[in-house]
């Protein structure tokens, strides 16, 4: 399987993980744009080892959530580059399944210059 996949019209990051290890099967260039990490080095890692979630209590709610409704949309959340420096990010994810692994999609769109537009006014 490839480890660098899925191009997206708007350049966001899109990866796929196993659902509820969190561990990335695929990512596109995007998740290395928003998160710094190369996608080679993601591959077969979780997104908790590769530390990209600043709160995991909010990375535990999104997925209990995503698991108990099968799809999220525009889900606010914040993610930690590997810089250290934190972005605020909206994310969508779906469920779905392949020989008995079940699987989430997920797209990110980095919002932090939004965020910090409207704090700012």
């Amino acid at each position: 399987m490839p480890t660098n996949c899925c191009l997206t019209p708007d350049g966001r990051e899109l990866r796929v993980t196993e659902a509820e290890s969190g561990r990335v099967v695929l990512a596109n260039e995007g998740f290395t744009r928003i998160t710094g990490i190369a996608v080679e080095a993601a591959r077969g890692r979780t997104t908790a080892e590769l530390g990209i979630w600043p709160d995991l209590g909010q990375r535990r709610a999104f997925i209990d959530r995503l698991l108990a409704e099968g799809r999220l949309r525009d889900f606010p959340m914040r993610l930690k580059r590997a810089d250290g420096q934190e972005r605020s990010v909206v994310v969508s994810s779906a469920l779905f399944e392949l020989e008995g692994t079940r699987y989430a999609v997920t797209i990110a769109r980095d919002v932090t210059l939004t965020s910090t537009t409207s704090t700012a006014r």
